[in-house]
């Protein structure tokens, strides 16, 4: 929704701001046009500070649930904010607080799940295999970095 209201805003406004600058280039000494170049300059005001409201107050709302199950949607991941033209700062916003999601609440530790031992056979088995490192892969990253699926990717599958 906030994403729908902002492009609205911002369409708005660059059509105005051009109208603007062609009715300057034409410079017609009118008292009528200075009239609309007053009302058309408040109403280009209105827009920027409604612009920058929405854009301030939108990271303050919930919209962590949106920003993670867009994120988490391989069709269009990361890039539908690319593709939205999002300003980068945006962007890296919505990537830090999935990466923050992903590991306070989902990323599986890995120190928990393995259990010390003692057992002469896993000495042997560590031996055998000169102690590889057990190499820890954020599943998260790896996600991120692939590109995005077709968009007819039935996700549910």
């Amino acid at each position: 929704m906030y994403n729908f209201l902002l492009d609205k805003l911002e369409d708005e406004y660059d059509k105005r701001k051009e109208s603007d600058k062609e009715e300057d280039e034409e410079e017609e000494d009118d008292d009528s046009d200075d009239d609309n170049e007053s009302k058309n300059d408040e109403i280009l005001c209105a827009l920027k500070q409604s612009i920058e409201k929405i854009k301030k107050y939108y990271t303050f709302t919930s919209g962590l649930i949106y920003t993670a199950a867009t994120i988490l949607d391989p069709r269009i991941k990361i890039q539908y904010y690319k593709d939205n033209m999002w300003e980068e700062s945006f962007i890296q916003e919505a990537r830090k607080q999935v990466t923050n999601l992903w590991e306070t609440t989902y990323k599986p530790n890995i120190s928990e799940n393995v259990e010390p031992s003692d057992d002469a056979d896993d000495e042997l088995f560590g031996h055998n295999f000169k102690k590889r490192k057990i190499e820890e892969k954020d599943e998260l990253s790896i996600y991120l970095n692939e590109g995005v699926a077709p968009g007819k990717t039935d996700i549910l599958m």
